[in-house]
């Protein structure tokens, strides 16, 4: 649920306002965006890594790397 805060509330917020918020998006080629992103010298937070997940029987081994944006939000890209 989001909803707004009163003007006290607001009042208090302080950088990094992100802060503790983790976003994941679900991206087809994490390798190319993460080469895009380091190509404009935009700061990873998280390197480029390969995970291993266990699905059921089998196991899974998606990339994923991390940014944190200009508010602090921590911005996951995994495929």
């Amino acid at each position: 649920m989001l909803e707004e805060g009163t003007p006290e509330e607001l009042a208090n917020l302080t950088y990094p306002f992100g802060k503790g918020v983790n976003l994941s998006f679900g991206i087809k080629d994490v390798p190319q965006l993460y080469q895009k992103v380091t190509e404009a010298n935009y700061p990873i937070y998280r390197p480029l890594t390969k995970r291993t997940f266990r699905v059921g029987d089998h196991y899974i081994y998606p990339h994923e790397f991390a940014v944190l944006d200009p508010d602090g939000y921590f911005l996951r890209f995994s495929e």
